[in-house]
């Protein structure tokens, strides 16, 4: 990556509407936290955030922060209301970031746009049709060929990216995602036994974070645990997260495979919950056959939780040494075996949570912060 220096004072547009989703999760997240950071590494520049509505509430303050309401309808906003906003007023404007697959259709203004990931060509089963078509025909499609300059989130999307798309290397730059630190840490006892309280979660638990969808395996998941349980009759399987499209196949599973007392969901948990009941977790398993970098897994290794994840996508390159991969998540009995290994050794389960806490050092929003200011910076400027 290429290192630019600021030698003049830029105004940096940036589509927020994510921001003022009320249960955050992936995109929110990540663009919650990059302007947390971006506040605190650049004063000098001049941020101008764009959204169709704005909740004061879940506003992110700064001196050189400035909202803008650009009426429309959500749908098509970027590529229509705010391509008109941009036309009138792209003299005052030098770069505008995008963070979720979605440009303006002519856009007067440089464009840097954020690539999460390319699931939806690879595993376009698992998505509702009209999704499909949306993100792969239309929107990803022109984002990935018609902005100036593309982030993608991990080495697997930009990898992604080249596979399916004729893009020159050099336009794609790898900014890896963090975690609020200040947030997500081990938690002492006390607090772990008030908040497992409020979820009456009663006995050890293998925990599960994030949004119900089908490329997140957890079919073989609830598979594996099955297996589990017939050598640990008191362990429990906890679901945190929001219930997807296909949540009746995974209730339908829980009741064949005889789970429907040992499988807890919880829906979406408030962040304030999620630290301590990371840190209450025997094992935290992500077994995904997809992601394009995957918070929850970090954010389970920087509360020192011992971690169980698939050895493809970007899920590697997270854990590094600090997780058992698993290399074929299609298989439930290598997750089975895997799982019922770890939480029989107390041992390598202290080992692992020390080589979790060492390996979530190496992320931060600190350093997302300073990259992406880099490439909106080079962009600008060239």
């Amino acid at each position: 990556m290429f290192i630019e220096i600021m030698n003049r004072k830029l105004r940096i547009g940036i589509d927020a509407r994510p921001l003022f989703v009320e249960k955050k999760t992936g995109i929110e997240v990540y663009l919650t936290n990059l302007l947390r950071e971006l506040r605190e590494v650049d004063t000098q520049n001049e941020y101008l955030l764009f959204t169709h509505k704005i909740d004061s509430k879940n506003i992110v303050e700064s001196n050189n922060f400035k909202y803008i309401t650009v009426n429309g309808p959500n749908f098509a906003w970027p590529q229509l209301s705010l391509a008109r906003y941009l036309k009138k007023n792209q003299d005052d404007i030098d770069v505008c970031l995008f963070t979720h697959h979605s440009i303006p259709l002519r856009s007067p203004v440089k464009t840097v746009a954020v690539i999460l990931d390319l699931a939806f060509i690879d595993y376009k089963e698992y998505f509702p049709y009209f999704s499909y078509l949306l993100n792969t025909k239309l929107t990803t499609n022109f984002t990935v060929k018609k902005a100036d300059h593309l982030v993608a989130i991990s080495q697997q999307t930009k990898k992604d990216i080249l596979t399916h798309y004729q893009v020159d290397e050099k336009k794609i730059d790898v900014i890896y995602l963090g975690f609020n630190s200040k947030k997500y840490h081990p938690r002492g006892s006390v607090e772990i036994s008030s908040v497992l309280n409020k979820y009456h979660i009663k006995n050890d638990y293998v925990l599960y974070v994030g949004t119900m969808q089908k490329r997140k395996n957890l079919i073989n998941l609830l598979k594996a645990f099955a297996v589990v349980k017939k050598s640990k009759p008191s362990m429990q399987m906890v679901f945190a997260g929001k219930k997807g499209w296909f949540f009746e196949e995974i209730q339908e599973t829980v009741r064949k495979e005889k789970l429907v007392d040992s499988v807890m969901f919880l829906g979406y948990v408030p962040e304030n919950d999620l630290p301590a009941l990371y840190s209450g977790s025997k094992v935290f398993a992500l077994v995904s056959l997809y992601e394009g970098f995957g918070i929850p897994l970090l954010e389970a290794m920087a509360c020192g939780c011992p971690v169980i994840t698939s050895n493809i996508s970007s899920l590697p390159e997270v854990a590094g040494d600090a997780g058992v991969l698993i290399h074929n998540p299609h298989d439930y009995e290598e997750i089975a075996k895997k799982l019922i290994h770890v939480l029989s050794d107390q041992k390598l389960l202290s080992e692992m949570s020390k080589k979790s806490l060492s390996r979530a050092k190496e992320f931060s929003w600190k350093k997302c912060a300073a990259e992406t200011l880099n490439t909106l910076t080079h962009v600008a400027n060239s």
